[in-house]
């Protein structure tokens, strides 16, 4: 019975890559036939989000060594430490998830992701903003929550498609003027930072009143040793 449920999970796991790799592909054909210049296809909302998660190397790396597009990746609770540096083989990847791996950095070699329109990196030991994400232009969607972090970059808004950004229970104390210029931005969460009162009603001013933010209540908040 293990054995049968096994086989039907990989025969799903193959049409379900079989039919993002058709409709990849007529992409491609009709932009062919409009004689455009080889770029890489806009991939559609419907098909990234409806294509096969992998949730180990292993699988990512075999069904991108067979042909078929690997467009989500979620390593979660795998206690990496360290992530892997095959992870910038798959410049497709549209969504990547890293929570809880043990992760305390991204290295500067994820720049290869250009497509990356979702990454998250919850409950880890990162201590700084991490650079590289700045270079995903495509990101719609940032989540760095419960980690080390203590600022956010000056250029945050070099983002201009960014529309959600996670950044909770950190220790940010500094809040740049330039999250103001994220013009997609709809929802802004730093509960549980670090902030005092007239900090987070200038952040307020700076924001566009179509951005949710959510704030703890205000503090500058001094711990004993």
């Amino acid at each position: 019975m293990m054995h049968s449920t096994a086989h039907f999970k990989r025969m799903l796991l193959s049409c379900q890559l079989l039919c993002v790799l058709v409709v990849l592909t007529a992409e491609t054909s009709a932009k062919s036939s409009l004689h455009v210049d080889s770029e890489p296809v806009c991939i559609l909302d419907s098909v990234w989000k409806s294509a096969p998660v992998f949730t180990s190397m292993e699988d990512a790396l075999a069904a991108k060594a067979a042909g078929f597009p690997v467009l989500r990746i979620d390593l979660s609770r795998t206690k990496l430490r360290i992530v892997p540096a095959e992870l910038a083989q798959f410049a497709e990847l549209k969504s990547l998830i890293l929570d809880r791996t043990k992760i305390d950095a991204l290295p500067e070699h994820l720049q290869s992701l250009k497509h990356l329109e979702y990454f998250s990196a919850n409950g880890n030991n990162i201590t700084e903003f991490p650079e590289v994400t700045l270079a995903w232009k495509e990101l719609r969607h940032l989540s760095l929550a419960d980690n080390l972090i203590d600022s956010i970059p000056l250029n945050i808004d070099v983002l201009n498609q960014l529309e959600t950004l996670n950044l909770w229970s950190n220790l940010i104390a500094f809040f740049p003027a330039s999250l103001g210029d994220l013009p997609q931005l709809t929802l802004l969460d730093l509960t549980i930072n670090d902030m005092t009162a007239e900090e987070q009603y200038q952040l307020k001013t700076w924001l566009s009143s179509s951005t949710e933010l959510l704030l703890s209540a205000p503090c500058r908040c001094e711990f004993d040793d």
